[in-house]
């Protein structure tokens, strides 16, 4: 009896850590599941959105001829054709090749299965650094607590992600790339040698996977750049921490930048203004144009209320400045926001989908803020603020012939947003 007592107790117990990651691996899909419900309606839209039509064209063309061009498409008739009417695509190809994949099909409402991905990467992404802050903040927190799964299902509902997935656009797949990729970097906090290097360049590849998508990922780049040099204590160490970055991120968009200069000439298309012919065209595109310097900022918080907690912490809580995870997220989103912005007032107007990618880096600081500060009053501020955020998402949701996000102060006639 006592050597089977003993044997029993010589039996390996599961570990604490395999019991935190199954929990967490079950949260993760609980999580998307939420965020995949909530969009169910979008399956059935009808696919008459500008952008949506010139994508799913792309897609059907690349599907059929295997040339990654406009011409031949019937949508020529109804857009610029200087913008359009071109021998390769302004963006790189990786959102419309997942959409040849449904267009070979003909499956077209599927196809927004793509933008769903995009959420759910972003999601994951959160998560993610969620976990990290756990394991490097305070002993009585986890994944039970709801400092970390407020702002998780938060994002699962996002508005503004909701309303960007609800569409065959590219934004919602650039935002899930781009968060996932940041979070890599945020979590190799504490990694060393091969490890750590491992990291890095998964993160990278991720970072040219986005840029695959859009070009505007690579506004990250100085993102990552500031954490190399952040981390490292020698100029050799931070220089050999970007080139892992740069060498796995140029494997998946260089090639595409060599391919653009050799047809066009530069790197970069110029051409895709919204010019005179468009506008008159598109009256959504002029509004878009002609709106002011600062409506992202003003848009956001009216959208997304959790975006006013984010700034009150940062303001407020000045401490959380020297984490270098805050530090990271306010880096993403502040060049993200701003390169926009500017780009904005250069005539390339504004419009918040846009923005997605830096809609994650707002949900960092809010978990940072949560995991480091026991305050249930702040907890209950979050989840009112995710409770409207998720009716503003809701009701996009259920009315898609809105082509721009709307707050709900601009449904009750309160405010011009």
């Amino acid at each position: 009896m006592t050597k089977r007592r003993a044997d029993r107790s010589d039996k390996p117990r599961p570990s604490r850590v395999t019991r935190s990651t199954r929990e967490f691996v079950l949260f993760c899909c609980a999580a998307v599941t939420v965020c995949v419900i909530l969009k169910c309606p979008s399956l059935l839209y009808p696919r008459t959105e500008g952008d949506e039509r010139i994508y799913w064209q792309l897609a059907q063309h690349l599907a059929l001829t295997g040339e990654y061009t406009l011409r031949g498409s019937p949508i020529l008739q109804e857009v610029s054709r200087d913008m359009y009417d071109r021998p390769l695509f302004h963006h790189p190809p990786l959102f419309p090749a997942l959409l040849s994949l449904f267009a070979r099909a003909d499956l077209e409402n599927a196809a927004v299965l793509v933008s769903w991905l995009g959420h759910a990467l972003v999601v994951i992404a959160v998560a993610i650094v969620g976990r990290h802050l756990l394991k490097r903040g305070r002993a009585d927190r986890s994944i039970q607590s709801p400092a970390f799964w407020l702002p998780v299902l938060a994002v699962s509902a996002d508005p503004l992600l909701m309303f960007v997935s609800r569409r065959i656009w590219i934004d919602s797949l650039l935002a899930g790339l781009v968060a996932l990729s940041v979070a890599l970097l945020v979590i190799v906090e504490g990694a060393e040698g091969g490890r750590r290097r491992t990291m890095l360049a998964a993160a990278g590849a991720l970072l040219g996977l986005a840029a695959l998508a859009k070009l505007t990922a690579l506004l990250l780049v100085p993102v990552f750049a500031f954490a190399c040099v952040r981390d490292e204590d020698t100029w050799a160490g931070r220089a050999a921490s970007m080139a892992v970055v740069l060498v796995a991120m140029g494997l998946f968009v260089a090639p595409w930048l060599v391919v653009f200069y050799l047809q066009y000439g530069v790197l970069f298309p110029s051409w895709v203004k919204p010019d005179a012919r468009l506008m008159e065209l598109y009256p959504f595109v002029r509004a878009a144009v002609e709106r002011p310097w600062y409506y992202y900022a003003a848009k956001l918080v009216l959208v997304m209320p959790l975006a006013l907690v984010a700034v009150w912490a940062l303001v407020r809580e000045r401490p959380l400045w020297s984490s270098r995870t805050v530090q990271i997220a306010m880096a993403w989103f502040g060049v993200v926001v701003v390169t926009l912005t500017w780009l904005g007032m250069d005539g390339y107007g504004f419009q918040m989908r846009h923005i997605a990618p830096a809609v994650a880096a707002l949900y960092v600081v809010v978990l940072a803020l949560l995991v480091d500060r026991d305050r249930p009053w702040l907890q209950m501020v979050c989840a009112f603020a995710m409770l409207v955020g998720t009716v503003t998402g809701a009701m996009h949701l259920l009315a898609p012939q809105f082509d721009e996000i709307v707050s709900l102060a601009r449904v009750a006639g309160l405010l011009a947003y």
